[in-house]
């Protein structure tokens, strides 16, 4: 465990112990998180505008006229759960916050296994002349982890260009189906309204019937087509339990394309792939990676000289993936894609899209506006999480209208007083916004609780356990908490793992924790239970408080705090045995959530009315 004595106090990396003058970076992060978020936002802006050779990186990246291929890359999309190394960038800058109050001139350092976070401190040491004692683990712990991890170290050292390589073979082998799809009459008319979605999270009962719904944007457009619209749908395809293959993808659209109503039409983004499209796809590619090894100083670039932080060995491979490896083909891929599509589409006035930060939206709102579509609305569909850098930038990034600035849309659609008071903190002018309900919850209030919590036939409690996504051991860490107290929690509670798509739970890994699984969707069986516990990483347990139930957040020592209840609710945070048991013989009551303090939820739509009548009159 790593862990880094400054004067007479012990600072840990990740988890902490229960000890006098013991202290964790992460909860120094939370507990400066405006300040330490807006130094990492600022580092990454400024990035982008150093020089090299007399241009700037953005110039460097342009890849077509007017747009520059670094609003792609994973340093200027700041996932977290692309990019696990923010979390330990963040730290570094706390790190250096502390190092600089104590003035101190030596530090002892101990167990350090990552690589990159070591030469990180040392760097920092450096920068402040501080000496460094190493405490190294045991050779035998070394050997271990050596052969613990030595499958991931060997496809770590695989070339990202063989890499990338590999990730186009597959991905035309996976999707080349997808072109299967008829041409497709794209409706033209000002009354026509363009979605470009993702094909998950479609409604079983409706697709069983042919026809299309999606619980990303529920009844949305329905209300579009009783004001006279019809609807064009372009959509990402992924593979899903519910879309296994392209074949059951292509057979999916072409159903909803027949259907009697007429009133949508369905298309897969990647439909207009084509050997011109790869090829071109591969151009580019072949350009990022001269352009990237003509770039070799950018490793001076990382150095913040005002915090004395270097995050070049933690973000270095992410430079290296987003122009010579699979994310720097993928990104490539979807501009031609992009621009393949909307080249063909006839004009679309209005456009919606779901607005979470990725990169493909930069290359889509500049292909949009490249092709002289027209006003292009970014909907915001969730919650805003404080840690989910994503939508948030340096306000010089916001602000800039240099002719090679991010990308940005006509409007964004804010479902809710906390996502706008987050981003217009954040700097986002309040003119930017357009206030609507927040579809994707409108089905919760129909969920019915009783005030006091319910006991089922043999007298326990239920209890509902949602997983989180990958990559993070907060899932299974708190299986294997709850697995630790197996004979408490089996005598009190009957248990139902709902687990995230990206991380499956099995029984075979828990077998003295007795659980069933489901995959039905969250409003159709959150009255079934009594209390809520989910990982931190996701947000299905909002839902659950939104619907008025208890709820419980596990959070791992070591992790930020991703849930979008950080800092707003009292709900019970736990990382242990001891915590969890507490919080569980604690919770007595249900209670109803202030539902209008996170989102604007009226199923007459009235913001959204009024927003399209907004839309449509300038």
């Amino acid at each position: 465990m790593t862990r880094i004595k400054i004067s007479n106090n012990m600072w840990y990396w990740g988890g902490l112990n229960d000890c006098d003058n013991c202290y964790s970076l992460s909860q120094y992060v939370e507990s400066n998180g405006y300040s330490i978020r807006k130094k990492y936002l600022a580092f990454i802006h400024e990035i982008g505008q150093k020089s090299i050779g007399g241009s700037r990186i953005v110039e460097h990246l342009e890849i077509t006229k007017g747009f520059s291929f670094w609003w792609m890359t994973l340093l200027a999309e700041k996932s977290l759960l692309k990019s696990p190394a923010i979390q330990d960038c963040l730290k570094l800058y706390a790190l250096a916050e502390i190092l600089e109050k104590e003035a101190t001139s030596a530090i002892d350092l101990y167990d350090v296994s990552n690589k990159q976070i070591k030469e990180s401190i040392l760097i920092i040491c450096k920068n402040l002349s501080i000496e460094v004692n190493i405490h190294s683990q045991q050779d035998n712990d070394k050997k271990v982890f050596f052969i613990s991890k030595f499958g991931n170290w060997l496809f770590q050292k695989t070339p990202h260009i063989i890499k990338g390589t590999a990730w186009i073979v597959r991905y035309v082998f996976r999707h080349w189906q997808l072109r299967n799809i008829s041409t497709v009459s794209w409706f033209s008319s000002d009354k026509t309204v363009f979605f470009f979605s993702y094909f998950i999270n479609l409604d079983s009962k409706y697709v069983s019937k042919g026809k299309f719904y999606s619980h990303q944007w529920e009844s949305l457009p329905d209300l579009f087509h009783k004001l006279g619209y019809r609807s064009n749908w372009m959509h990402h395809f992924l593979l899903c339990k519910q879309i296994p293959d392209a074949r059951i993808g292509v057979d999916l659209i072409k159903r909803f394309n027949t259907d009697s109503g007429r009133s949508s039409l369905h298309s897969f983004l990647d439909s207009y792939v084509s050997i011109r499209v790869v090829a071109r796809a591969t151009v580019t590619w072949l350009r990022l990676i001269m352009v990237s090894i003509w770039l070799h100083k950018i490793k001076s670039f990382f150095l913040d000289k005002k915090s004395v932080v270097s995050l070049w060995p933690l973000l270095k491979d992410d430079w290296y993936k987003s122009t010579r490896g699979v994310v720097a083909f993928q990104n490539a891929l979807w501009v031609e894609l992009l621009n393949q599509a909307l080249s063909e589409m006839p004009k679309q006035n209005i456009g919606l899209y779901l607005s979470e930060g990725q990169g493909w939206e930069r290359a889509f709102i500049y292909s949009w506006r490249k092709h002289n579509h027209g006003k292009l609305i970014a909907v915001v569909h969730s919650a805003v999480r404080f840690w989910d850098l994503r939508y948030f930038n340096d306000s010089r990034t916001i602000l800039e209208e240099d002719y090679l600035a991010m990308p940005k849309p006509y409007k964004i659609a804010v479902n809710g007083p906390v996502a706008q008071q987050t981003l217009i903190k954040a700097n986002y002018p309040a003119d930017n916004f357009i206030k609507v309900e927040a579809v994707r919850y409108l089905n919760f209030e129909n969920i019915s609780k009783l005030n006091n919590i319910k006991h089922s036939a043999n007298n326990r409690y239920r209890l509902l356990v949602l997983g989180g996504g990958i990559p993070s051991n907060s899932t299974q860490e708190m299986m294997n908490v709850l697995e630790s107290e197996s004979k408490f929690i089996l005598e009190n509670f009957s248990v139902v793992v709902k687990a995230h798509p990206d991380y499956l739970i099995t029984q075979d890994n828990y077998y003295n924790l007795k659980f069933e699984l489901t995959t039905d969707p969250l409003y159709e069986i959150l009255y079934k239970f009594d209390i809520v516990i989910g990982s931190h990483q996701s947000a299905a347990h909002l839902d659950a408080y939104l619907a008025g139930f208890p709820v419980i957040i596990y959070l791992p020592d070591g992790d930020l705090n991703l849930s979008p209840l950080r800092g707003i609710h009292k709900i019970p945070i736990v990382n242990n045995r001891k915590t969890l048991i507490g919080a569980l013989r604690s919770i007595h009551n249900g209670r109803e959530g202030p539902k209008d303090c996170f989102f604007w939820l009226d199923k007459n739509l009235i913001k959204w009315r009024k927003a399209i009548k907004q839309i449509t009159k300038n």
